[in-house]
């Protein structure tokens, strides 16, 4: 059983930020975890939304955030590198497209939903909103080997 590291947005059952992009969620405190999750020696992260009000949301949104830097700040954006996904191949050249990953988790009832992503610097962090107001919930995160 990997050792649990539960990471709270801003206080336990607290209201997802709704906002139209990670930019707009990323300035947004309310949207930022409030710890920052030593990954030193683990492949991957397991992130756990537990949403316990639904609200009007129809969707949750988790972007994660990595650094290798020594005192990270979570309101600094700068200060964190984003995970990307290929979202193109031009087939011509063989240069990909690439794109910041971002999780979406259709919300159709209270419940939990887990991602699992591969990690690669020492810090981990993430950004969780929704597209609408009124969902609740809280952020648990699992180093894994």
């Amino acid at each position: 059983m990997p050792e649990l590291e539960r990471l709270v947005l801003a206080r336990v059952d607290s209201d997802f930020i709704n906002a139209t992009s990670y930019a707009a969620a990323a300035a947004d405190a309310g949207a930022l975890t409030e710890v920052v999750l030593d990954v030193s020696g683990f492949a991957r992260v397991d992130i756990t939304l537990e949403v316990t009000t639904t609200g009007n949301m129809s969707n949750a949104f988790i972007a994660v955030r990595s650094t290798s830097k020594a005192q990270p700040d979570l309101g600094t954006d700068s200060d964190w590198s984003r995970m990307n996904r290929i979202a193109n191949v031009d087939t011509s050249s063989g240069v990909d497209t690439s794109v910041p990953l971002v999780e979406c988790i259709p919300i159709a009832s209270v419940g939990r939903h887990t991602i699992t992503l591969p990690v690669t610097n020492r810090f981990v962090s993430a950004v969780v909103w929704a597209d609408g107001t009124g969902g609740r919930g809280n952020v648990y995160m699992y180093r894994g080997s």
